[in-house]
């Protein structure tokens, strides 16, 4: 970019419309940790914006911009302390929060996928997919799977036995009367003593 040449002699560049264009490729591989950075030291303002952007091998413009964004952020943050005075903390919504959210609706309200799709949405604002929902309940079968396998149940020496339905499929039940310790819960196809003595055995083959 040429120099402006004036009475006074020559002024710095200025940015036009050609500059955010050259900037943009060496802003591109700045990375969140970096432009963060950036935007608290011209917050901090122990370096002049020529600086960060040289140093950065960024336009001045590209700082400014950072500088606004995280002026920005710090106004919104106490803005909304003050629009609400009784709040006692904030919480981010995030993969695992909203993971927990899901498995916690499923076992305390018992609802369906398409329910607890609808309670994220009214209590978060977030807009999640049935897949959303399916996908976080298997992932907490799974894990509850490989800790329920690790219980040691040589101890139980005697056990009381029933049938309960969920959502019209028989569950065989397994309770150690003096601990009340539920140490089966095994859906099946069917209630005879065949299905009973796979289920036992498969049980005390795992974890015996």
């Amino acid at each position: 970019m040429d120099s402006i040449g004036t009475s006074d002699g020559l002024l710095e560049p200025r940015v036009g419309a050609s500059g955010p264009r050259r900037d943009a490729p060496r802003a591109r591989l700045l990375g969140i940790d970096q432009r963060i950075a950036l935007a608290v030291r011209s917050l901090r303002g122990d370096q002049s914006v020529t600086g960060l952007a040289s140093e950065h091998g960024v336009s001045r413009q590209y700082v400014h911009e950072q500088k606004r964004r995280a002026q920005d952020a710090i106004s919104e943050a106490f803005e909304a302390e003050a629009l609400l005075p009784g709040v006692i903390g904030h919480l981010p919504v995030t993969k695992p929060w909203l993971r927990r959210v899901i498995v916690s609706a499923a076992l305390n309200t018992h609802g369906s996928v398409r329910g607890i799709r609808e309670h994220v949405q009214a209590i978060t604002g977030l807009s999640i997919s049935e897949g959303t929902v399916f996908n976080a309940l298997r992932e907490a079968v799974s894990k509850a799977e490989a800790i329920n396998d690790a219980e040691d149940l040589r101890p139980i020496r005697e056990g009381a036995h029933d049938e309960i339905f969920s959502q019209g499929v028989p569950v065989l039940v397994g309770v150690e009367p003096r601990s009340d310790y539920l140490y089966l819960l095994e859906p099946s196809n069917n209630r005879d003593e065949a299905s009973w003595w796979a289920a036992l055995t498969e049980k005390h083959e795992r974890q015996a």
